[in-house]
């Protein structure tokens, strides 16, 4: 009994294994897609800034489009002490991606979000976020 635990647990594994490395073969190299972070620290909070893009299907012909999830998790800090509690702040977005200047505009706001793909990183303003995610 205990050696079919463990030839089933070894399947499965296996299967795992393949099953993501199938899964990389059609992956568009332009695809921004992925979860994306940054940490900060400050003297009033600390915490966490997440972006999530997800790209959108649309016709060929048209330029790539997102829609992003941003995610802000933070604690203040008041008098020095750091509060106990997370607070959470959510925003949606869409934007285009402009592959020629590699920026993803957001509309209608009109921020942009530079994109280095090498580095696999994305700015907004003076924050970096560090892809950790596909």
């Amino acid at each position: 009994m205990k050696h079919l635990k463990t030839v089933l647990l070894s399947m499965g594994l296996i299967a795992l294994i393949a099953l993501a490395g199938c899964g990389h073969s059609g992956v568009d190299a332009n695809d921004l897609s992925g979860v994306y972070v940054r940490s900060f620290e400050g003297e009033f909070s600390v915490g966490i800034d997440t972006l999530k893009l997800v790209k959108r299907e649309n016709g060929s012909d048209e330029p790539d489009q997102y829609t992003i999830q941003r995610t802000l998790a933070y604690q203040k800090i008041i008098d020095g002490e750091m509060q106990v509690d997370t607070l959470y702040k959510h925003q949606s977005w869409r934007g285009m991606y402009d592959p020629e200047h590699q920026i993803l505009k957001i509309r209608p706001s009109g921020k942009a979000l530079t994109v280095d793909k090498e580095r696999q990183e994305i700015s907004l303003g003076e924050g970096i976020y560090h892809k950790i995610k596909e």
